[in-house]
């Protein structure tokens, strides 16, 4: 693991990864991306700074900051957001009271950011619920919910007892299968059903067909569904598959 780069010339970059303001538990972020089963990945990393007092050493390669100036558009450009192929915007909100306003500034810099980058791929992490629709509804492609995952989890792991080790193997790229999306491109799925398709996926990969991803619509495990071209398959495997 390296230091954080702070000088980058960022108009030579293209499909690259922005964080617009940083978290401590970024760090785990940045040690999945580079984990073992995305031993591939390297594309680089620009975190957009907006707490000066924020703490970035030894968080890996191509990783590089850049001090936030204040003014979002300013600050998009500047990691040359309009070549980017994933924005991350990142909640500065510590309570509920804070998140009106934090609200209004994420819906801001993803409008920005689809405005000088209609193709870049807008994801908030936010710690509270609350907003959720909000954000979508304004064009942020996902939203990240910490407190209402670990919610989740906590009532699942009520339910079943030890389910948490199997999410904590599945989630993580350290090691293990990983879950994976892929499009269907090729003709040797496209107009077989779901079963067929889970059985030859599972022969000719190794990998297990959770569901079937459909113009956003997730379908886990369906009982009656054709696979259709534009579908993406739902994948757990230990590597990504070249193609399906």
């Amino acid at each position: 693991m390296v230091r954080i780069h702070t000088e980058i010339y960022t108009e030579n970059l293209e499909g690259h990864l922005v964080i617009y303001g940083w978290q401590k538990h970024y760090k785990i972020l940045l040690k999945e991306l580079h984990g073992e089963g995305l031993s591939g990945f390297s594309k680089t990393i620009i975190v957009i700074q907006t707490d000066s007092h924020a703490k970035m050493e030894d968080l890996g390669s191509h990783i590089y900051s850049l001090p936030g100036s204040g003014d979002f558009e300013e600050d998009l450009r500047s990691a040359n957001i309009q070549k980017a192929e994933t924005l991350i915007i990142s909640s500065f909100a510590k309570s509920s009271r804070q998140e009106r306003a934090w609200e209004a500034h994420a819906i801001l810099i993803s409008l920005l950011a689809k405005k000088l980058n209609p193709r870049v791929r807008v994801v908030v992490d936010i710690p509270f619920g609350n907003n959720v629709e909000h954000l979508l509804n304004a064009g942020v492609d996902e939203v990240i919910c910490g407190e209402e995952f670990c919610s989740m989890l906590a009532a699942s792991t009520m339910i079943n007892p030890g389910i948490t080790f199997f999410f904590r193997e599945i989630l993580s790229t350290q090691y293990g299968n990983e879950f994976y999306c892929a499009p269907f491109v090729t003709s040797q799925y496209i107009g077989k059903t779901y079963m067929v398709a889970l059985e030859e996926i599972k022969e000719d990969k190794n990998a297990l067909l959770l569901g079937i991803m459909r113009r956003k619509n997730i379908l886990v495990n369906p009982q009656f569904l054709t696979i259709e071209k534009g579908d993406m398959a739902i994948l757990l495997c230990e590597k990504r598959p070249s193609q399906l």
